[in-house]
């Protein structure tokens, strides 16, 4: 075994879990220095309240601890909720279905995994119609969902909150601009295609590649089936919390 090998065990989680013990107790130390050594109980709340508040700023640490222990258990699962992959996964599990039969042809040549592809690809074009607060936005809401589901929480646990649909509606609407222009429609499909292509090595026109006619046809049942996603996670929610 290579020497800076990981190793599998629980001292991965007794490092995260004294990683954050330093930090709370670095915060709390400091407010205590701030009062001459003093600190009420009342202060000690306030330092939890703000901590948790800045819990999505540690959103960058929480992912490298992740990381590290699925590289240390052998594990090749993807995550389907890091920073580079949240807004690929919200969006596929509102319109996988209206994908797979819009691009039916690149499903039937290349499996589930073009589907991957072109969320992902979808999702950088569209993070392009959301500001980096309203992005921010997002990151928070993931945490906060974390916070309350914990080990158990599903993607439509995400897409539940208000915040999470409202800012998916937000950066999909630009795309039905797509109808409006000719121009728009080739700029938003050679975005995607740019994306595509360098996952598969192509150069020039593949069937691997999306059409215009495709792309409209996604976004025409894109429309109901969102819809149709986001009112169901609502539902969801509501059993849930009635449940508990």
């Amino acid at each position: 075994m290579a020497e800076l090998d990981q190793l599998r065990g629980s001292h991965h989680c007794i490092g995260t879990g004294r990683a954050m013990a330093d930090l709370i107790f670095k915060i709390v130390h400091s407010r205590a220095l701030e009062n001459g050594g003093m600190i009420s109980a009342e202060e000690i709340l306030s330092v939890k309240a703000q901590f948790v508040v800045g819990l999505p700023s540690g959103m960058d640490f929480f992912e490298r601890i992740n990381q590290e222990c699925m590289h240390a258990s052998g594990s090749t699962a993807s995550d389907p909720f890091s920073q580079d992959t949240l807004l690929s996964t919200l969006l596929s599990a509102c319109g996988k279905g209206s994908a797979e039969l819009a691009f039916k042809l690149q499903v039937e040549k290349c499996g589930a995994d073009w589907l991957e592809i072109f969320f992902q690809a979808f999702s950088e074009v569209a993070r392009n119609n959301i500001s980096q607060d309203t992005w921010q936005n997002l990151i928070a809401a993931y945490v906060h969902a974390a916070e309350v589901y914990k080990a158990k929480m599903q993607v439509f646990d995400i897409i539940a909150r208000n915040d999470v649909r409202t800012i998916l509606s937000d950066c999909v609407a630009p795309f039905y601009r797509i109808f409006e222009s000719d121009k728009i429609a080739k700029s938003i499909n050679a975005s995607i295609n740019d994306v595509i292509a360098r996952k598969y090595n192509i150069a020039g026109p593949s069937t691997v590649k999306i059409t215009n006619d495709q792309m409209e046809r996604f976004l025409t049942m894109l429309s109901k089936e969102m819809s149709l996603r986001l009112e169901q996670s609502v539902m969801a929610g509501n059993q849930t919390r009635i449940a508990s």
